[in-house]
């Protein structure tokens, strides 16, 4: 993807916001998955997909009555390597959990829980690969893929708030849209970690900020309160929604048998004060698709 923006970012048509559009690129973390069984995977080991490996008391997200369904394991130190994981703790384990029916989609409040991010500290007690709970639960592990990691250049959606600041005409818009979608077809599966994400539907960082604080989404007016202390809600809402960090990009992918929606993705996503304090149970989550 890289090549693609570096290039796709000198057409003449892009000339007047190029240099912006440079100063908006951020590293992400590509990953790519391979199918592997459990015993050729150590403990520890970053993965999607399969059973996480969990200390003795580790208590399994639950919403409404249900368990989530685990979705990844990331070993933090994998990601030493990369300058722009400096943002995230240096050891332990990010682990990614989901609703299982895929009933929420993240534009309702009441969506809150249906996912769950949890941190695990290095720990001085021993790891141990998490049994089923249930034999009920055998249907909800997806299938497990070991995970290697690079380093890919990453542009905003087309119509987030920096992307918006630029005020593109006509042509230019065009011209980013295009680019956008030629680095959609060339990064095929695209799990990630940080960057900006390879949207599908949008931007996503006003969603997460409404929702995130009790407004519902799931209309063009971010509200269905139209009353004065509803828009002053927004207004007073919407400097803070910069602050929100893409954390996890989950894409279908067939090597784990995972589809969100039909051919979509999820994105976990955080404030940085939040990642910066190893603090990520307020997360948002939200699935688009095509």
């Amino acid at each position: 993807m890289s090549s693609t923006i570096i290039n796709g970012l000198g057409n003449p048509q892009l000339a007047r916001v190029a240099d912006a559009l440079k100063n908006l690129t951020r590293p992400g973390i590509r990953i790519d998955t391979t199918p592997i069984t459990a015993t050729e995977l150590p403990l520890g080991a970053s993965r999607i997909g399969g059973r996480p490996d969990v200390s003795e008391d580790f208590a399994w997200p639950v919403w409404d009555g249900d368990t989530l369904s685990f979705l990844a394991q990331i070993n933090l130190t994998d990601l030493a390597i990369f300058p722009t994981a400096s943002i995230l703790p240096s050891n332990g384990w990010l682990l990614f959990f989901y609703d299982q029916n895929q009933l929420t989609w993240g534009f309702d409040p009441e969506d809150r829980g249906s996912w769950a991010v949890i941190y695990l500290p290095q720990a001085s007690e021993p790891l141990h690969r998490c049994e089923l709970l249930s034999q009920e639960l055998q249907e909800e592990f997806y299938d497990l893929c070991s995970l290697s990691f690079s380093e890919n250049l990453t542009l905003p959606p087309i119509d987030a708030i920096a992307i918006q600041n630029l005020q593109l005409t006509d042509p230019e818009r065009v011209t980013y849209y295009e680019l956008l979608a030629e680095i959609s077809e060339s990064a095929g599966v695209c799990h990630q970690i940080l960057g900006h994400p390879l949207a599908i539907q949008g931007g996503m960082q006003l969603e997460c900020q409404f929702a995130a604080h009790g407004i519902y989404c799931g209309d063009s007016s971010y509200s269905t309160d139209s009353s004065e202390e509803a828009d002053t809600k927004i207004r007073n809402l919407i400097p803070g929604a910069t602050n929100w960090q893409l954390l996890f990009q989950l894409d279908t992918d067939d090597n784990t048998k995972m589809m969100w929606g039909d051919m979509g993705r999820l994105y976990f996503w955080c404030q940085e004060s939040d990642i910066h304090a190893q603090n990520f149970d307020q997360a948002w989550m939200i699935l688009q698709c095509s």
